[in-house]
């Protein structure tokens, strides 16, 4: 390099980048980073600040949370219980996205005011899209809403879980109509029938005269048609509940359990009392015994149907409440949307490497700039690169 050229400025010494067997001088790219620092953070900067500023004219999105566990009522207090809990999977979540809780929503809950100009119809489908569903590992339900106002993402969250309420209660309510009609059918024809059994055998007592047969036998017959009583009694229950549940359900397996040993021990009395020797037995006094047996079945009958029949009432009148509420959705909500701190180190991430890049651009231009061959080089392509523009135009 001669004195004149250094004087001048036209020829500086730049960093080059020394490549060899162990692949890229990191001190040397030090240089140049540093060289250009400037450069990388304004373009760090300029990225990160820009970023923010738009997040800061983006809608905003709120979101709100309610969270309930639902319980299941005792099965010993009624034949269906909890509808939601008489199948073998879990319909709570389809039931929230089912039309009739959508309707139930916006009916019920008066959501019109916070969505003006809208249709009951658009508020629906606005409402199912805003919305999502879960189940926590513990059993938990969380409804999560995201609207761009926080008192409607209220609103609907909270209106989910009354919508739910209602569903539920007007599902048992009819089931509970349902059986409590039923056994007022079964009612009604056991009375009928217990009456006619009394009207027999008070008949066959005016007739002959019989009034106490023998205690044994008497016994054995009146445990036999409580036992028939009790089977039938079951059966009855078991059709009912079938209604509702599957035969995997584990009261449905509980009261065939129950029927199959009772049906057993039936079998056993009656062929122990069929084996004995009823010769000595006067006629009169085993067709009373059998008269007085059909009695105790219909009497054991009427009170089972009786006592199902006075708990059906009941459930159709009162129902509790199934959907026990954990957490409301109340203001004030976080922002859901933008993130704005994720997207500001995004950008600020883009603008460091954008800034990494225009350096080294720049450090291979400057290195083009102080070679002569390459300078001339690189004027030759520009003059040529005008004039086919200049051509073309």
């Amino acid at each position: 390099m001669s004195t004149n050229d250094a004087q001048s400025g036209e020829y500086l010494p730049q960093p080059e980048i020394q490549t060899g067997e162990e692949g890229f001088d990191l001190l040397q790219l030090g240089l140049i980073f540093l060289k250009h620092l400037r450069l990388v953070l304004f373009c760090t900067l300029a990225m990160g600040i820009g970023a923010y500023v738009v997040t800061l004219f983006i809608h905003r999105a709120y979101g709100a949370h309610a969270t309930f566990l639902l319980e299941s009522q005792d099965s010993a207090n009624g034949l269906t219980g909890n509808l939601f809990f008489s199948r073998p999977t879990d319909p709570t979540i389809s039931l929230l996205q089912s039309e009739s809780v959508s309707e139930l929503l916006v009916s019920g809950q008066h959501l019109e005011p916070l969505f003006p100009n809208m249709t009951p119809r658009a508020i629906q489908r606005q409402a199912a899209g805003e919305a999502t569903f879960a189940r926590s590992a513990d059993g938990m339900f969380i409804i999560s809403v995201t609207d761009v106002k926080p008192e409607r993402a209220v609103a609907i969250a909270n209106g989910y879980l009354q919508a739910l309420q209602e569903l539920n209660d007007r599902m048992n309510l009819d089931a509970a109509k349902h059986r409590r009609t039923f056994y007022e059918s079964q009612v009604d024809e056991e009375r009928d029938a217990l009456e006619k059994a009394e009207l027999r055998l008070t008949e066959l007592q005016q007739k002959t005269g019989v009034v106490q047969p023998e205690s044994q036998t008497s016994m054995e017959l009146s445990t036999i048609a409580s036992l028939k009583a009790q089977i039938t009694a079951q059966q009855v229950a078991l059709s009912t509940l079938l209604t509702g549940a599957t035969e995997q359900n584990p009261e449905v397996i509980r009261m065939r359990t129950e029927i199959d040993a009772l049906s057993a021990q039936e079998r056993r009395m009656e062929a122990s009392f069929n084996g004995k020797q009823t010769n000595d037995i006067p006629a009169t006094n085993l067709e009373y015994q059998h008269r007085l047996a059909d009695v105790t079945y219909h009497r054991t009958l009427l009170t089972s149907f009786s006592s199902e029949f006075q708990q059906a009432r009941l459930q159709s009148t009162y129902q509790s409440p199934h959907v026990r509420v954990v957490d409301m959705a109340h203001l004030p909500l976080p922002i859901t949307w933008p993130p704005s701190m994720k997207i500001t180190l995004i950008f600020v991430a883009i603008g460091f490497f954008l800034g990494i890049l225009l350096a080294g651009m720049r450090h291979m231009a400057e290195r083009l700039m102080v070679d002569p061959e390459r300078r001339l080089q690189v004027e030759e392509m520009k003059h040529s690169l005008r004039r086919a523009l200049f051509l073309r135009s």
